[in-house]
């Protein structure tokens, strides 16, 4: 009796019963094989060899479709669009990645977005908006610095009655140029101007962009101190007073999409007073692989951030840098977003989306002169073959962010591109810096060819104005002479 109740108890075990179930199959497996290998050796040999070729064959073919099947996703042709205006949304397809309107968190491309929701994202805006004011601040010292340097050269500003015995302390002249409180630390000591990092202060860059750009200052949604090797890194190429070859500021924010930079903008991170030479703008990760969003409308919002600038900065260059090459797939390859949380995988083409939206962007830059591409995308992957493959010593383990040694890599790059725009802008400031001197030169010269809405330049000297009428051409034979009929030209009443 207790033997069939054992018997019976191990029948109704599930588990038991699957494991025999496999022990069966294997059994039965290795039997079919022994048989045909003792009885049919030849036929079984080449079997084997046939379906290896034919299981290889079929992967590489596969896989080549994997890496060569790529159809450009639909896009109406925005590339000539001159304000937000030409940025019809009735005109999309769908909103989302994966088709449809409705499957996706994807923002109005054209809208401005806040994500006050998200945590720590408010703190990020306020440490951006700070870190302009910072910035705002230092360019306004160095150019009070020049305006009282130039003056002090000339003898005419921060000096007293003894200006011209060199070595006078002026810190009580009645000219606040001079005052210590004017220059910070430069106050005129026997001839020292000031401090050195006084002496200049021009913004060459502003980096646009999402937490690979936030990454830069070392915080992670406003949280500081994240990446510190990133923010040394940093500091080291783009603050000139630490060795760097340019000044820049990086303004991101991890999680951003563009209608959330578009925000940013509007309340902020580009007042009136923030012209750098250039304006370095990488966003649309988050748009494609966070909110999900089709790549026309990823699109659209780039396009849509870079109207903003223009609009705002009509002087300035523009360089929209490529959406950089990213995957979660483990071996890199750039064909999938990987797995999803709940072990799924996800069959969106990624790779092909972020090829598609950087080809149309350089296609825009082609036909706006303001705005220039980089291309990033060849210094972040190599080829195996027909496929490619993220660099996987470029890139953080999530497959999205550049580490470190990404970041070296990718400012090389920047750096060249730099150094071309900011010579260009350099030669544009002194073009327009001589042709404003030589208009006031004329102007306060006068004669023929002055500023016609100021005819007392242009045409008279500086007693002509008493009468307005003549041109007192020789004004200065009258007094030369000695009697007072200069009022009256040509009229010698002595």
């Amino acid at each position: 009796m207790p033997v069939a109740t054992m018997s019976s108890s191990r029948r109704s075990d599930p588990m038991s019963a699957a494991f025999h179930a496999a022990l069966n199959c294997a059994g039965t497996a290795y039997a079919f094989v022994m048989y045909h290998y003792y009885n049919h050796k030849t036929e079984f040999v080449l079997g084997c060899v046939l379906t290896v070729c034919v299981t290889f064959a079929i992967t590489e073919i596969v896989a080549h479709e994997r890496a060569s099947k790529f159809v450009d996703p639909q896009f109406h042709d925005w590339t000539a669009i001159t304000s937000s205006m030409d940025l019809k949304l009735g005109q999309v397809d769908h909103w989302c990645l994966k088709g449809g309107d409705e499957k996706c968190r994807c923002d109005d491309p054209l809208t401005p977005s806040a994500r006050g929701e998200a945590k720590g994202w408010a703190k990020a805006h306020q440490m951006n908006v700070k870190a302009i004011r910072h910035v705002l601040a230092m360019e306004a010292e160095a150019e009070n610095f020049e305006e009282y340097e130039a003056d002090a050269a000339d003898g005419n500003a921060g000096s007293n009655e003894n200006w011209w015995e060199a070595g006078n302390d002026f810190v009580d002249d009645w000219n606040g140029a001079a005052e210590e409180e004017a220059l910070g630390q430069g106050a005129y000591y026997g001839g020292a101007y000031g401090t050195p990092e006084m002496e200049e202060y021009d913004l060459d860059v502003v980096f646009l962009g999402d937490s690979i750009t936030e990454r830069l200052t070392g915080r992670f949604a406003g949280k500081e101190d994240v990446f510190p090797d990133v923010a040394r890194f940093f500091e080291k190429k783009y603050k000139k007073d630490l060795g760097g070859s340019f000044e820049g500021l990086a303004l991101g924010i991890a999680g951003d999409t563009s209608p959330n930079l578009l925000y940013r903008l509007v309340h902020g991170e580009m007042p009136p007073d923030l012209n750098p030479r250039v304006w370095w703008v990488t966003i649309g990760t988050n748009d494609l692989l966070r909110t999900q969003c089709s790549e026309e409308i990823t699109l659209m919002g780039i396009l849509r951030i870079l109207e903003e600038i223009v609009r705002q900065k009509p002087d300035a260059a523009i360089v929209v840098n490529s959406i950089l090459p990213a995957t979660r797939a483990k071996d890199g390859y750039l064909d999938t977003v990987g797995k999803r949380k709940n072990g799924k995988r996800a069959n969106d083409s990624f790779w092909p989306s972020i090829a598609a939206v950087n080809k149309q962007l350089e296609k825009f830059a082609s036909k706006h002169p303001r705005i220039k591409y980089f291309d990033a995308t060849d210094a972040f992957v190599e080829k195996r073959g027909s496929n490619i493959f993220i660099d996987r010593t470029l890139y953080d383990k999530d497959g999205i962010h550049p580490n470190i040694a990404g970041y070296k890599m990718w400012d090389k790059l920047i750096a060249k591109k730099l150094d071309s725009l900011v010579a260009k802008k350099d030669e544009e400031e002194q073009e327009k810096h001589w042709q404003h001197e030589q208009a006031a030169a004329k102007a306060e010269k006068g004669g023929e060819g002055g500023n016609e809405d100021e005819p007392y330049y242009g045409y008279y000297d500086g007693d002509d104005y008493v009468t307005g009428d003549y041109d007192f051409l020789t004004d200065d034979l009258y007094w030369a002479g000695g009697d007072d009929d200069w009022l009256f030209a040509g009229q010698d009443g002595d």
